[in-house]
């Protein structure tokens, strides 16, 4: 599916429900996008609910608008299953009132499923594990990829749950991998409360950071289970990355490193990070902070927004 643009569409269903496609087999969706609201139960994404068997989405988005649903539910995917997102974006406000795993781009990332150069914008709104970019990263990989919305809870009620998060870039991550990528939106949960992933299970981070503040719902949490970095860590410990209590107002963290508001501006702190291929930092883009380099002009493959 070549260039296809859907604009103002109101779409709504149950199961599978997409602005694009309901369910992709198999499929390959390049240099399309869909603006408007699209709405249902599970598995629902922007441009497609449910991808698998190895389908691509490829310099695609999900505009302006906005996606609801109870479970699985994401900007442009519900659930992207043992397939790819490359070059992609999502600027829709994502919502969950009734379940959870929601995520800015993609609900659920799954079974060596890889989202690449891609990114997120809109706020996200769930109960149980919420990200800006990804609700849960279920032995998958994220690569150079980026959210900056903030990340609320959009209920009250919680059911006793050992295994849930709340991330700025992913909500929970389970023999995952998160390479040289960011969020600087604000985080919110419950508890398992991360700057960039709320709660990693033998997730491999590498050169990766987040810069937004980090807090607590209601009273009474556990402050063990809240992280400027990563709120509550199984196995792998995070890997040249970084936060900052200044701006999480958080001052712990399972791994990764608390560095000054100023020294997360500094290039020498990454030492270990490709600012040739990868990262640029310069202080007239993205207040000072490292962005992608090809989310810049001075970068190949440009995306918007342009700094």
């Amino acid at each position: 599916i070549y260039g296809i643009i859907l604009q103002d569409v109101k779409i709504s269903g149950r199961v599978s429900v997409g602005g694009l496609i309901g369910e992709s087999n198999n499929c390959k969706i390049v240099d399309s996008y869909i603006e408007g609201n699209v709405s249902g139960v599970m598995n629902v994404g922007g441009l497609v609910g449910y991808s698998s068997k190895f389908s691509v989405i490829e310099r695609s988005s999900m505009k302006e608008g906005n996606v609801t649903g109870s479970k699985r539910v994401g900007g442009l995917v519900g659930i992207n299953d043992k397939s790819a997102i490359k070059t992609s974006y999502a600027e829709a406000e994502v919502r969950s009132k009734k379940n959870n795993t929601v995520g800015g781009l993609v609900g659920m990332n799954q079974n060596a499923s890889l989202i690449i150069n891609s990114y997120s914008l809109g706020n996200v709104f769930g109960i149980m594990t919420v990200g800006g970019l990804v609700g849960f990263n279920k032995s998958s990989t994220i690569q150079t990829s980026y959210a900056t919305g903030n990340v609320q809870i959009s209920g009250s009620s919680i059911k006793a749950h050992n295994f849930f998060g709340y991330g700025g870039l992913v909500g929970l991550s389970a023999d995952g991998m998160i390479y040289n990528s960011y969020a600087q939106g604000n985080v919110k949960g419950f508890e398992r409360v991360g700057g960039l992933v709320g709660l990693s299970n033998k997730t491999k981070i590498i050169n990766s950071y987040s810069r937004g503040k980090v807090e607590f719902e209601g009273t009474g949490a556990n402050s063990l289970l809240l992280g400027g970095l990563v709120g509550v860590g199984l196995g792998l410990k995070p890997e040249n990355s970084f936060w900052s209590f200044e701006l999480s107002q958080v001052d712990s963290s399972y791994g990764g490193e608390n560095v000054s508001d100023n020294t997360l501006k500094t290039k020498e702190t990454f030492d270990k990070w490709d600012f040739d291929k990868i990262w640029y930092i310069h202080d007239l883009y993205n207040d000072g902070y490292p962005l992608l380099l090809r989310h810049t002009r001075d970068g190949q493959n440009i995306l918007p927004p342009y700094y």
